[in-house]
């Protein structure tokens, strides 16, 4: 953890870090990604319900603008991805492939 006085620290022996490190988006991100993969899962539904093919849907998803915070991190992009293609594969047994980021 570290000392809470950081770098003004005077006397202690514990290890200062040079800034606060997030593991995790905070709550408000979180909830502002979550709405959006809710909202790629509609458009997944809507694209196969109107008869679209999975290599489609990934055209589609590849062509979509992306949220800041997600272009910024490819580690959410790939969260964004993999939790679509889990959505898509369960509900309707199809593969959407490789992302095109």
């Amino acid at each position: 953890n570290g000392c809470k006085a950081e770098a003004r620290c005077r006397f202690c022996h514990l290890e200062h870090s040079s800034g606060k490190v997030r593991v995790r988006p905070c709550k408000g991100k979180r909830d502002r990604l979550r709405r959006y993969i809710e909202r790629l899962k509609r458009e997944v539904d809507a694209s196969l319900a109107a008869g679209g093919s999975a290599a489609g849907i990934v055209a589609h998803l590849a062509s979509q603008e992306l949220p800041l915070m997600i272009t910024e991190s490819a580690a959410l992009k790939q969260v964004v991805f993999v939790q679509v293609q889990a959505y898509a594969e369960k509900a309707y047994g199809c593969r959407l492939g490789k992302s095109a980021s």
